[in-house]
């Protein structure tokens, strides 16, 4: 029997207020982490350093959340195996950052799933293997809630993160349980959405409802102006530059 020692955990942040600070984790704790065989977690903000805001958020006054790429060393220094992009952060810094987020992934050999340039590579799972075993990591963000805040969901041809429709997800891991031996999957805010039933375990969540408690259909991820609302215009009706961050 294969045993696999599995470390799950939530928002990683690896920029904010860490830069100005001495120390960010203690040795104790990275001591800690490394005792696993794998390390998995969301990577709940966009890596760049000087790209412009996501202008859909800053006209909706949105927050925004990124990390410099300088700032990432941290991420790697914590030994994650695999980050989950599946998230209301990773778009923050537009399509740009959610391309240079991925390259910087991918140089320090970080594997990731939950979003991507299409919905083929948004859904694609993150694999992991050990002796043999490989498991298969599934991401998926939730959308349509008015306190998640925007969500840029990823289309046939069109960058974002994987939807969690539950249809799709049930598909998924299927799927991939015919490939691989085992199937885990994360859900963005599911927690806090669902709760947990008696025994412990989250329930199935349910999609987004109208005012007369009927489900509402999944958004045209194929559309590029999916949920999308307008940005800013100006007086002759051309939309405004992000504001300078400098």
């Amino acid at each position: 029997m294969i045993l696999m020692n599995l470390f799950f955990c939530g928002d990683i942040m690896p920029g904010g207020v860490l830069p100005y600070q001495d120390h960010y984790i203690t040795l104790e704790l990275l001591d800690y982490l490394k005792s696993f065989d794998f390390r998995i977690g969301t990577l709940e903000a966009a890596i760049g350093t000087d790209l412009p805001y996501d202008p859909v958020k800053m006209a909706g006054r949105q927050n925004i959340v990124y990390a410099r790429n300088e700032d990432f060393f941290r991420v790697k220094e914590m030994g994650f195996d695999v980050v989950s992009l599946a998230n209301n952060h990773v778009w923050d810094l537009g399509e740009e950052g959610l391309r240079n987020t991925i390259k910087v992934l991918q140089e320090n050999g970080i594997k990731y799933c939950g979003a991507g340039l299409n919905i083929e590579e948004a859904s694609r799972p993150a694999i992991i293997e050990k002796d043999g075993m490989k498991i298969a990591i599934l991401a998926y963000c939730m959308y349509g809630n008015p306190w998640l805040g925007y969500v840029e969901l990823a289309g046939e041809n069109k960058a974002g993160v994987n939807p969690l429709d539950i249809e799709k997800v049930v598909y998924d891991i299927k799927d991939a349980k015919q490939k691989y031996d085992k199937a885990k999957d994360t859900f963005d805010k599911a927690q806090d959405a669902f709760g947990k039933n008696k025994s412990g375990d989250k329930n199935p969540p349910e999609p987004p409802k109208d005012s007369n408690g009927n489900p509402l259909p999944p958004p045209d991820k194929n559309s590029d102006d999916s949920n999308r609302p307008e940005p800013p215009k100006d007086s002759n009706g051309n939309p405004l530059p992000p504001p300078d961050r400098n």
